[in-house]
């Protein structure tokens, strides 16, 4: 039988009993232990778990986020859509009550001065000074053709309405 003395793991004392009568012979050689199989505890098991989990949880919480953060943004950016084409028709619909209270104004001035609308029927005439003065201006190259048809068309419109 055998005993190891010592703390060193690379030299240790090693003691051997001879049980015949003889002497006990110590030497002094390096002893090999097996090696240890490391594996992990319950323990640590249970904490790498809880870090895994720990890990998983976080990342869907950050992707619900994100899905929350990208359905926010497509939302605001309809509303803010939205909110310029309504800014675009209050624009417009100020121009038009503007124009239709200058008309509205312009009108009132008329007939308080005896002034009214002429007919489609009506032929107006007018007389200058010879104060007053009038140009004719050069017709431009858009006043050829159809382009021409459709000015006349709008100068008559514009006289009617």
């Amino acid at each position: 039988m055998f005993e190891v003395r010592g703390s060193s793991a690379l030299q240790q004392e090693v003691v051997v009993e001879v049980p015949q009568g003889g002497q006990e012979h110590r030497s002094r050689r390096p002893v090999r232990r097996k090696a240890s199989k490391r594996g992990l505890t319950g323990q640590r098991k249970a904490v790498i778990m809880l870090c895994i989990f720990a890990v998983s949880a976080m990342a869907a919480v950050v992707l619900v986020l994100m899905a929350n953060l990208n359905t926010n943004y497509r939302i605001l950016s309809q509303q803010k859509r939205e909110l310029s084409s309504l800014e675009a028709q209050v624009e417009q619909l100020a121009s038009e009550t503007e124009g239709a209270a200058v008309v509205a104004a312009t009108e009132e001035q008329a007939a308080e001065l005896g002034l009214y609308k002429a007919g489609k029927d009506q032929v107006v005439y007018i007389s200058l000074d010879d104060t007053d003065s009038g140009r004719v201006l050069a017709e431009d190259d858009s006043n050829v053709g159809i382009h021409a048809f459709f000015n006349k068309v709008k100068a008559i419109a514009e006289y009617f309405y």
